[in-house]
């Protein structure tokens, strides 16, 4: 269900005045990367038939290609105790390009979307040091939780650096 909303949305997308993939014939970047996400789709984790992974297609450097970008949970397969305020704060980003035919995994030549990957790992930080905002069932979890989420968020930043030398 989801991944044909993914292509639906894309194949409308296409025909928007000012799409970049307007022009494009079936078989290139665009329906390149809807296909790669329907192999990724294949095997999927799921927790109760639902998949544990988004995908989106983007054109991430304006370069005229599409890059597949795949959402993570890195408490995956065990993220089902995380609620949807929470959650987002968990999750990786993998970015795939196509080269030579193929897409591969290139998250590391994306710099700047990985500084404000960063950014976003940082925040999530400053919010579990003073979680006031957060609803009760979040502070609930965050108590429950807090040395497990201040580890991963370190792990998620230490990945970062990690591909950004």
């Amino acid at each position: 269900m989801r991944l044909g909303f993914t292509i639906i949305a894309l194949a409308i997308s296409c025909f928007l005045p000012g799409a970049h993939c307007a022009d494009r014939s079936p078989g290139t970047s665009a329906y390149a990367a809807a296909e790669f996400i329907a192999t990724l789709s294949k095997n999927l984790p799921t927790h109760d038939g639902v998949p544990l992974r988004d995908y989106l297609i983007q054109d991430l450097d304006h370069d005229g290609k599409f890059e597949v970008l795949e959402k993570i949970c890195h408490f995956e397969p065990n993220c089902e105790f995380l609620n949807t305020e929470i959650g987002p704060a968990f999750d990786w980003i993998n970015i795939y390009r196509e080269k030579n035919g193929r897409f591969v995994e290139a998250t590391g030549e994306f710099g700047w979307f990985l500084s404000r990957r960063k950014e976003h790992y940082l925040f999530w930080q400053r919010v579990f040091n003073n979680p006031s905002p957060l609803s009760p069932d979040s502070r609930n979890l965050l108590r429950t939780n807090r040395t497990e989420f201040d580890k991963a968020l370190k792990e998620l930043i230490f990945r970062i650096e990690k591909l950004s030398r």
